[in-house]
């Protein structure tokens, strides 16, 4: 397969409600940031919060530069929004204001967890089953649409599998009729 250094644009695409509206963002702001951002965050497998969605400059028009994609420091950003932030470890019920934020931050979380690794057969593997090839086609699919470029590596991580393997799946895929040519980056 050619890679491709050119982008695929889509000049009427628009967010669809279920990715803005489905889900809690936070607004974040000063911290070094160029311009304000709005985070999405889920639990991922590792049962780490992760970093799901992120919009830049979300209060009017200015420029997004390399300068702005460096502010965004994902680490410290994610340490500071967890900071004493224990999920196990809900407040007494007489301190209602810790309540609050603690159960804010717990639905935060856990309204968007990150999709549980499939189930693998134990024994020798003899290859994926049908079923696990159409979810991987599916998730690859979605994937192309959010970022061609990393589509393979993102689906790899997404359905736990290794990117070598994720790419002989995508092979078995087109055998089998999962995904087309035009599937690809």
């Amino acid at each position: 397969m050619a890679h491709s250094d050119r982008f695929s644009f889509e000049m009427e695409y628009a967010p669809g409600e279920e990715l803005v509206e489905s889900y809690d963002w936070v607004r974040v702001s000063g911290g070094g940031l160029a311009v304000p951002i709005l985070v999405r965050v889920a639990y991922g497998r590792d049962g780490r919060p992760i970093m799901t969605g992120l919009i830049i400059g979300d209060d009017g028009p200015a420029e997004i530069t390399a300068d702005t994609l460096r502010s965004i420091r994902v680490g410290a950003l994610m340490e500071q929004l967890f900071e004493g932030f224990d999920p196990g470890g809900r407040p007494p019920a007489d301190d209602f204001d810790a309540e609050v934020t603690w159960a804010l931050m717990y639905d935060f979380t856990h309204r968007t967890p990150a999709p549980p690794p499939p189930e693998r057969r134990q024994g020798r593997s003899r290859g994926p089953t049908d079923e696990e090839l159409q979810h991987f086609a599916e998730v690859y699919r979605r994937e192309i649409r959010r970022s061609p470029r990393r589509a393979m590596t993102a689906t790899a991580e997404s359905v736990g599998v290794s990117r070598a393997t994720a790419n002989r799946w995508a092979k078995l895929c087109r055998e089998q009729g999962y995904l087309d040519r035009e599937d690809d980056a």
